[in-house]
């Protein structure tokens, strides 16, 4: 048992200095091996300063005590909330954006000689500026398509609760993961009985999801837009003019153009980078049977919920990434979107949903 601290040396580091100098070396690599087995440490001297060792290090950004934390809040989250029916990725396109450029206060004309080289240089010198374009294009992101502090509804509907954690990239390149908890949150755990049991809720259900989240492209009419301007350069414009009719239509066009761009998945490295075995033994493997993201995936005619109450989307495109068509339309950037309750097991999805958005 922990030994007792003379008065005044009460504390974290003065209980662990104490408790240390008990410890012997039978002690710790007996501590080691229950570790290593993944089973409960006995030892309490040990198993309070790891628990300590966790407390200190969740305040440590991307160190593992950080990780627990984040995941015990999402689960709290879940506790209350119930299982969050979003998921959503955001990659905001930094390197060469012209808005960059601008917060950077250069002058930069984009009819210029050379101008993506020149985008290219300023945006990889201004670290510091990429971050507060992210910020900038993330907070726009929840404050006009979440809208959770006026309580309006957004373009998921109206949300009740968010939770978002920022990644970065080797190259240092910023990318958002989170959930989104809908307001009036269903019960997403017997979601597949009452898909199969009520067709009036499937249909409806459907209906909806094909408004939030989309698999279909049309690389033809995508082709028809594309251009060579830029990132941040093109705009969607929206007329005053403009019917509802009419802007239904220019979303899905220009949705439709933006996905042809960004939303397609090509093999690569990063398919394979938590597979075992050689470099050289992946590589002769083909890619498209051990891609992570489990590229290509089957097409589907039309959406549809199966006898096991399974949700199959229309997918028109062996290699398209699901995507939002406002968010398409609005931050022209590679993002992905979920409706998480898709399958029977969406218990285990979110888990390790939870998993990945703070790994």
């Amino acid at each position: 048992m922990p030994r007792e601290l003379p008065p005044g040396q009460e504390g974290y580091w003065a209980a662990a200095t104490t408790d240390l100098a008990t410890l012997t070396g039978d002690e710790l690599h007996a501590a080691a091996v229950q570790f290593q087995s993944k089973t409960k440490i006995s030892n309490p001297v040990i198993h309070t300063l790891i628990n300590n060792m966790r407390i200190i290090s969740s305040f440590n950004p991307e160190s593992y005590g950080e990780k627990i934390k984040l995941r015990n809040l999402i689960f709290g989250k879940i506790g209350r909330l119930g299982i969050p029916l979003i998921w959503f990725t955001l990659n905001p396109r930094d390197i060469g954006n012209i808005f960059v450029v601008k917060l950077a206060g250069e002058d930069v004309r984009l009819d210029d000689t050379g101008v993506r080289s020149r985008l290219l240089k300023l945006t990889l010198k201004n670290p510091s500026l990429v971050a507060l374009y992210f910020h900038t294009i993330i907070t726009a992101f929840f404050d006009c398509f979440f809208r959770c502090l006026s309580k309006e509804a957004g373009i998921f509907g109206t949300i009740s609760s968010y939770f978002g954690v920022v990644e970065s990239t080797t190259r240092m390149m910023l990318h958002l993961h989170g959930f989104a908890w809908l307001s009036g949150n269903f019960g997403a755990a017997n979601l597949s009985e009452r898909l199969v049991a009520d067709n009036q809720f499937r249909d409806r259900l459907i209906t909806y999801i094909q408004s939030i989240v989309k698999e279909t492209v049309d690389l033809t009419l995508g082709q028809r837009f594309a251009t060579t301007e830029p990132p941040g350069s093109a705009t969607f414009r929206i007329p005053d003019s403009m019917t509802p009719e009419e802007f239904k239509d220019a979303l899905s066009i220009d949705s439709n153009s933006v996905a042809a761009k960004v939303q397609m998945h090509t093999h690569s490295h990063t398919c394979t980078k938590y597979q075992r075995g050689s470099m050289e033994a992946r590589v002769k493997t083909r890619r498209e049977d051990i891609c992570r993201f489990l590229f290509p995936k089957p097409l589907v005619p039309e959406s549809i919920v199966t006898a096991d109450g399974f949700i199959r989307m229309q997918r028109n495109h062996l290699f398209i990434n699901k995507y939002n068509p406002v968010i398409s339309s609005a931050i022209r950037c590679n993002h992905d979107v979920n409706f998480t309750p898709t399958s029977p097991r969406v218990l285990a999805a979110v888990y390790y949903m939870t998993n990945y958005v703070t790994k």
